[in-house]
């Protein structure tokens, strides 16, 4: 019997051929990456926006609505047991944003002002007569320049404010409309 030897025709990929193509995988991905991750923070930073812009809505809706002022809380905001929805349970927003305060790796802090002298009717707790809302990119924005860069900030007046290095406040830039 004869054995015959392969062909180097034959012999499938070389350890070269392998390796050039895992190297061109790898750069691919070190490009690709970094891109991701800032599309990523630009779109937390539109969602943060965003929910800013429905709540300054949301906030108005629970005025109009019980006559209560502005919520004492964000979880007054919450739904209620069974989705029914009261003045201290309004159903106004999900139950995420109103009971842990992060949405898209933005903490949402809500610092009411002082009481109303009444609640309003129905209401068991009194309204406020202001507020201010912060959403920055982790508590406080330890996690800046991870999960966003902007902090957001909006109080009575509804325009909402940034600040990409700080926490936003009451003196920063408004965003700009359209």
């Amino acid at each position: 019997m004869r054995v015959e030897k392969r062909r180097a025709t034959e012999a499938g990929f070389s350890l070269i051929e392998l390796l050039i193509v895992v190297a061109v995988i790898l750069v691919i991905t070190a490009i690709a990456i970094p891109n991701f991750l800032q599309a990523r923070m630009a779109a937390n930073e539109t969602s943060a926006g965003a929910t800013m812009r429905t709540l300054n809505t949301v906030f108005h809706t629970y005025s109009s609505t019980y006559q209560n002022g502005f919520p004492a809380a964000l979880d007054n905001l919450g739904p209620g047991p069974g989705g029914s929805s009261s003045c201290d349970q309004a159903g106004l927003i999900d139950s995420d944003l109103a009971t842990t305060h992060i949405k898209s790796g933005y903490w949402f802090t809500y610092a009411p002002g002082p009481a109303l002298p009444a609640p309003g009717v129905g209401c068991t707790t009194a309204g406020v007569g202001d507020f201010q809302l912060n959403a920055d990119p982790g508590p406080g924005g330890a996690d800046r320049g991870r999960t966003g860069r902007k902090s957001f900030y909006m109080d009575t007046s509804g325009v909402i404010r940034y600040n990409m290095i700080a926490p936003a406040g009451p003196t920063d830039s408004p965003i700009p409309v359209g």
